[in-house]
């Protein structure tokens, strides 16, 4: 029962941090409008729910690395676009630290931490 319920509710969480990030990056990017009417397409709603999954944490220390130091020769099309990636790729970082933490601290053993 321990590892069910550390297992759902750091789930839970994920999930919840992930389409947080992603639509604060969407509304940094001025496009809040196409965050709504893309929910119709189901690739796009897994990606919304499990973003940070696709990229692994090494990746995204790369890519915030890359775009952190491009920011000043990228141009400003949606306006806050450095601040926006910057923030999506921290977002995905934070997200499976905080999901993991929560799912040790909800486990009764070390060993339903991890599924064992």
């Amino acid at each position: 029962m321990s590892f069910a319920k550390a297992y759902f509710i750091s789930l839970v969480v994920y999930i919840a941090l992930n389409l947080a990030f992603t639509l604060i990056f969407f509304m940094l990017m001025g496009a809040t409008d196409i965050f709504i009417g893309a929910f119709s397409n189901l690739s796009f709603v897994g990606f919304a729910l499990f973003g940070s999954i696709i990229f692994t944490p090494t990746l995204n220390v790369f890519m915030l690395t890359i775009f952190v130091a491009m920011g000043t020769a990228m141009p400003a099309e949606g306006g806050n676009y450095v601040l926006a990636i910057t923030i999506l790729f921290v977002g995905y970082l934070i997200t499976q630290i905080v999901s993991s933490f929560i799912a040790g601290r909800l486990s009764e053993s070390r060993g339903s931490a991890f599924g064992a």
